[in-house]
């Protein structure tokens, strides 16, 4: 709990680029032009833990980045993304990106599935959270939540998928289960989701998004984009 407030503390974990496929999938967007489905972490993390007697101690993004060599606007506008999302709450946002493998030619993401699933058994063995708010499809996901289920029974699991636009029910994928329950699973709607949409455009640079971070902070950030 939190000393200060006596709430219940919640970090949110966000499988970045499972959560945007999802929203484009459940809400119709796959027709749209790619920046549909692209939403705010820290204004994501405040709608999960808007409940009363729950604090948001910490939003921790998990995505995978384009690599300049095969694709250099793709890896300017990540990394205009990512530092916009830190910058909007320094003091909350954590930003894990890795390198996408190649190939295919557009990239994919290797390893982000298993560095979340880390961090979800740590942070619950290290006490960091009271609730983890977990946000992926991934059913990859399921050991590391079984695990903090059985063996933290004094830690609250929950899972977290968008919920899917009439029509869209057999497109959409629903919150991550476990063998036996133990997870509380729910669906964010598409009025939440238009909340806390994506508006800003990082094809185009407006100012830089690293000048409002610590230099400290962002070299950090950096050093993971060539892992």
């Amino acid at each position: 709990m939190s000393p200060s407030t006596g709430a219940a503390r919640a970090v949110v974990f966000v499988d970045y680029q499972n959560m945007y496929r999802g929203a484009r999938e459940a809400f119709g967007y796959d027709a749209h032009p790619g920046h549909f489905g692209n939403f705010r972490p820290i204004s994501f993390g405040r709608v999960l833990t808007r409940e009363e007697g729950c604090v948001l101690v910490q939003v921790r993004v998990y995505t995978g980045i384009p690599v300049p060599q095969r694709d250099r606007k793709g890896n300017a506008i990540m990394q205009r993304r990512i530092a916009s999302w830190v910058s909007d709450s320094p003091d909350k946002v954590e930003v894990f990106p890795r390198p996408l493998r190649y190939p295919p030619s557009q990239g994919r993401e290797k390893g982000v599935d298993v560095e979340l699933a880390i961090d979800i058994v740590r942070l619950a063995l290290d006490d960091v959270y009271d609730i983890a708010i977990v946000a992926s499809a991934d059913t990859d996901l399921v050991p590391a939540l079984e695990f903090v289920v059985r063996r933290c029974p004094d830690k609250l699991v929950e899972t977290v998928a968008w919920e899917p636009e009439p029509g869209r029910e057999a497109m959409a994928a629903a919150p991550i289960d476990v063998p036996g329950g133990g997870v509380r699973r729910r669906t964010i709607p598409k009025r939440d989701f238009e909340r806390i949409a994506e508006r800003r455009n990082f094809a185009q640079p407006a100012g830089d998004p690293t000048a409002a971070l610590d230099p400290s902070r962002w070299a950090r950030i950096r050093r993971r984009f060539d892992r």
